[in-house]
């Protein structure tokens, strides 16, 4: 299932057996939208935002790519906060090299594709 999130160009491919609404106003995904726009690899959005019954949290973005961990995590969280000063924690992790922890963790969270 896709559909487009309030109209900021990000497209919300949901993880089986999760639901495509998250707790993002428009200026938080259309930051987000620009955050993630060139950054290869999948971008998923976890954590509280997922949950409609929750309040408040921080953005918690999951990218699994094999670009550098470090690099890829500062280039998002520093676009994101020049159009937004929400709190974002971005996690990178490479899917060809996940440690049995990262594995069980992939498996245990609720995400939601963003790109």
């Amino acid at each position: 299932m896709k559909t487009d999130l309030q109209g900021a160009g990000i497209t919300m491919q949901v993880a089986p057996g999760f639901n495509a609404s998250v707790r993002l106003d428009s200026e938080e995904a259309a930051a987000l939208s620009e955050a993630v726009r060139d950054i290869p690899g999948e971008i998923w959005l976890f954590g509280s935002r997922t949950d409609l019954s929750r309040r408040g949290g921080d953005i918690d973005i999951l990218v699994l790519t094999d670009q550098p961990a470090f690099e890829t995590s500062r280039a998002i969280a520093t676009r994101f906060f020049t159009r937004c000063e929400e709190k974002i924690d971005v996690l990178v992790l490479d899917p060809a090299h996940l440690s049995p922890e990262q594995v069980d963790f992939l498996a245990r969270i609720s995400r939601v594709r963003i790109a």
